[in-house]
């Protein structure tokens, strides 16, 4: 567990930072420090002192004095609707449609309007217990279901940690891959954003966007960071991760910021939960040349999501044959990449290339 937290938890030179470590103890729900490793980390607060206990148990919102509310309130416009949220509105949906009504119907019976329902059902607009019960109500749903709904609203509004960094997430991707049990990313341009370290980051974040100021950089590469916190701890996703190897080769930063970066791949490669495979130059044309996506899995009770990011915004995929079309891509470029063990044999032959 020390190497996973070195991993996540160091700054540029190996470094760590305070803030970022107390905000990364508040992220993990349950995790055993190791006394040795946080007295070992310069610059660091938390001493023998704050460590008395194997165990610490933190609940996510109180990382942040903002996190101190219960939650966004209900009937409000959710930007970033979680899986919860998404469940909840395909669920009533669904009751809905059992009953036989149609949108207009049930909107009316409910003294809704119809964009309200399509809101509703669209993870778009957060219910009150009330709403969520007369709904239930009106599509005949059990006790049971009736209670269970009710709590999966209450358990939809509970705010994750990336609301505490809503200046820089503006969609809902980060709410999606912190409750996926796995992520499949195909990258052909860059070091994933999961296995970026903070220099590499930095040098990748102010080279897309070189109108921030140095504190809005700041604010972002700690995003990015926190995010890491993902792939630690009993929920950790299954990460299967395939680069293609111009990615290793491109000299990014100063010299020695590639070098580390490529070391912390082989550090993170070798966790049970992640796999990592290189796409050779010598694969030549392949099926992931149209650009990088990514396919999040959530368990047999939701639907897998496909998503795409690019200059001009965006693209979420959730129509099953489309998120299939790219899960059949991801797997023939799987197929096409070098073997795990040969992927990290090949980062370690490149990182020579990048040592000063």
């Amino acid at each position: 567990m020390g190497q996973e937290l070195r991993f996540l938890v160091k700054g540029p030179s190996g470094r760590a930072s305070a803030g970022r470590v107390r905000t990364w103890i508040a992220f993990i729900g349950e995790i055993s420090f190791c006394h040795s490793f946080l007295s070992s980390l310069p610059h660091c607060e938390y001493r023998r002192s704050v460590i008395m206990a194997r165990t610490v148990r933190v609940r996510m919102e109180l990382c942040d004095e903002s996190f101190a509310h219960s939650g966004p309130k209900r009937g409000n416009v959710m930007k970033s609707p979680t899986v919860r949220h998404r469940r909840l509105g395909r669920e009533l949906r669904r009751f809905r449609e059992q009953t036989g009504l149609s949108p207009e119907a049930a909107a009316h019976q409910l003294g809704w309007s119809r964009s309200k329902l399509n809101r509703v059902e669209n993870a778009r607009l957060l219910l009150s217990a009330e709403d969520i019960g007369n709904a239930c109500d009106l599509y005949g749903v059990d006790s049971t279901g009736k209670a269970g709904l009710i709590q999966l609203g209450r358990d939809a509004g509970k705010r994750g940690w990336w609301t505490a960094y809503s200046d820089v997430f503006t969609g809902s991707y980060i709410a999606l891959e912190t409750e996926a049990t796995a992520i499949r990313k195909w990258e052909p341009i860059l070091v994933p954003g999961l296995l970026q370290n903070e220099d590499y980051a930095r040098e990748i974040i102010s080279a897309a966007r070189p109108e921030l100021t140095a504190a809005e950089l700041d604010r972002h590469v700690d995003a990015r960071m926190a995010r890491k916190i993902n792939l630690i701890g009993s929920r950790a996703p299954k990460l299967h991760a395939l680069v293609d190897e111009t990615v290793l080769h491109r000299p990014v930063g100063e010299p020695g910021v590639m070098a580390r970066q490529l070391d912390d791949i082989l550090q993170a490669a070798a966790w049970p939960n992640v796999t990592m495979q290189v796409l050779p130059m010598k694969a030549g044309a392949h099926g992931g040349v149209e650009g990088g996506f990514s396919v999040l899995s959530f368990g047999d009770e939701d639907p897998d999501v496909g998503y795409a990011e690019g200059p001009a915004g965006d693209v979420y995929v959730e129509a099953t044959d489309q998120v299939r079309r790219l899960k059949l891509t991801f797997g023939r470029l799987a197929g096409a990449c070098l073997s795990p063990e040969e992927s990290a044999a090949l980062v370690a032959a490149v990182r020579s290339e990048h040592v000063p």
